[in-house]
């Protein structure tokens, strides 16, 4: 049973300012946890667990705008740059509504009330594309070729050596499609990072940039070429024809990811009667578990990799 009085942080106002943020606001005022005002004031109150007034902060009251992606403000920092404005209608479509849906309830009672998720100037709730690497999985062992393959013949010049150009190293190209788009954050873009796998066994791993879109059936590529030219010389007798034997291997594996698009920041709860004092009340988003308030968007793929190495000179 999850104690919801110890799990959320709510935040009571008529409406705060952009620049006083309810984030911003309880970070400058240790022991707050709840903020009060009412219409028409220019002063929002800060309390405690226990309602007792911790600061009164100056907050001229601006007009609600019903929530939606589009308002202006940039996301925090602390989210990182994978950002947009969170509207309600995708917030209600994470698990983690059902959660707050019952601290409502459980709070303020069964009065009707609207939600805002953005108010002038101001967005409080985010959604976010995360910054860590998207590792992909195999679905099938990886199907691998070796052949050994040679440079072709170069005469040796009269002074007893031949120099011949060889590529080695590896590349790698793969092909991706989304099976299935993540519940918020539809048809939003934004640049991840895929952990490439090491599907030709040299026990090295990469990582590869994508723009990514959440959108079913979108197909999206990347690609790795981690290829050197370099020179081989040889010494052989004037007249002879060298060249030099190498290993080619070749990979293809299938694989599967996930993208996380989460929810963050705060939800205005704005009730048609006057609850607890107020009209007005924040929950923060944050305080549900991350996996409630995250919702994936799946691909599939295919990874093709190639490498070339183990070379061999022999003259005749």
């Amino acid at each position: 049973m999850v104690n919801f009085a110890s799990v959320f942080i709510a935040v009571s106002l008529a409406v705060l300012a952009a620049a006083q943020s309810p984030s911003r606001i309880l970070a400058a005022h240790p022991g707050a946890v709840m903020l009060g005002s009412d219409p028409n004031s220019n002063w929002t109150i800060a309390y405690d667990r226990d309602f007792k007034e911790v600061a009164r902060i100056y907050t001229p009251p601006q007009q609600v705008l019903n929530g939606t992606a589009a308002a202006p403000s940039p996301a925090p920092a602390a989210l990182g740059g994978n950002c947009r404005g969170m509207s309600v209608a995708e917030l209600q479509r994470l698990p983690a509504w059902t959660a707050i849906a019952q601290y409502i309830r459980t709070t303020w009672g069964g009065g009707s009330y609207n939600l805002w998720t953005a108010w002038e100037g101001a967005t409080e709730a985010w959604m976010c594309v995360g910054d860590d690497i998207v590792d992909l999985q195999a679905t099938a062992s990886p199907v691998c070729t070796i052949n050994t393959l040679s440079t072709g013949g170069t005469l040796t010049g009269t002074n007893g050596s031949v120099t011949i150009g060889v590529t080695s190293g590896f590349a790698s190209s793969a092909s991706y499609t989304v099976t299935k788009s993540a519940t918020i954050g539809l048809s939003y873009t934004a640049s991840i990072s895929v952990g490439v796998p090491d599907v030709l066994g040299a026990s090295a791993s990469w990582t590869a940039m994508a723009q990514f879109t959440n959108e079913n059936q979108y197909s999206f590529t990347t690609q790795i070429n981690n290829e050197v030219q370099q020179t081989v010389m040889l010494n052989a007798p004037a007249g002879s024809t060298c060249s030099l034997d190498y290993q080619s291997k070749t990979c293809h594996e299938t694989v599967k990811g996930r993208v996380p698009y989460t929810g963050s920041g705060w939800v205005l709860v704005g009730f048609n009667e006057r609850t607890q004092g107020h009209y007005y009340w924040w929950v923060q988003i944050d305080d549900q578990p991350y996996d409630t308030r995250t919702s994936y968007s799946e691909f599939t793929g295919s990874v093709n990799a190639h490498s070339k190495g183990r070379y061999m000179g022999h003259c005749t």
